[in-house]
């Protein structure tokens, strides 16, 4: 059997926690908090899939607690929608632009609490399968590049090689060279300290100069 939702209700009113319950409980997994620190004492141990939030609490009120959930990477992508008895625009706009993805005023109406709840856990499954998407294709992409510069490297010790085999003085000192260009980029910040490359340039740098003397694979052998 699948695992129900969880849901963090964060209300100080024992009667609006109950009744939020209540409403709930056939369809998700409740956790009842009835101050912000304790739900931030029960996220440090749990992950709830939302986290219905009450505005007005003593303490810490609901933007304080909003503020703390989006300061944290592990809970700053949990949804969060405030229920309220504050009537205004000004607190549904605060709320939204704090980062809350919706905002429902009490006294609730069940279906649309269950509807929005619904909306909400649905918009957020998508994301994580859209993250992990990304995530595969990033990775399968950084293993592209990985062999891609792997057959670099091959091929230009092969062409390097080709090199060698036209004049056996050339191959220790394409290795010779390769080692002193490195050292003299290793050594640019002591000789010109104002003076900022690229890692990645200096890196290829010092991979083509292996490649220096590929002129005299064209020289004929007289």
């Amino acid at each position: 059997m699948e695992n129900k939702r969880i849901i963090l209700i964060v209300d100080d009113d024992v009667t609006s926690l109950r009744l939020l319950q209540a409403v709930l409980k056939d369809l998700y997994e409740t956790a009842p908090a009835r101050s912000g620190e304790q739900a931030l004492t029960y996220l440090e141990q749990h992950t709830p899939d939302v986290i219905l939030l009450d505005l007005d609490m003593p303490v810490m009120n609901g933007y304080e607690v909003l503020g703390r959930l989006k300061s944290d990477a592990r809970w700053k992508d949990i949804p969060v929608i405030f229920l309220t008895g504050r009537e205004g625009v000004e607190s549904e706009i605060k709320a939204l632009t704090l980062g809350a993805v919706d905002y429902m005023q009490k006294p609730i109406i069940n279906e649309l609490v269950l509807a929005r709840l619904n909306t909400h856990l649905e918009l957020e499954m998508y994301r994580k399968q859209l993250s992990r998407l990304v995530q595969q294709k990033t990775q399968a992409l950084e293993e592209k590049n990985t062999i891609l510069q792997h057959l670099q490297e091959v091929i230009i010790a092969m062409m390097a090689h080709a090199t060698e085999y036209r004049d056996q003085m050339t191959g220790g000192h394409i290795s010779r060279t390769r080692g002193y260009v490195s050292l003299i980029i290793d050594h640019i910040p002591d000789i010109a300290p104002n003076f900022k490359i690229d890692p990645e340039y200096a890196f290829n740098i010092v991979r083509a100069s292996q490649l220096h003397d590929i002129g005299k694979v064209a020289i004929p052998d007289a």
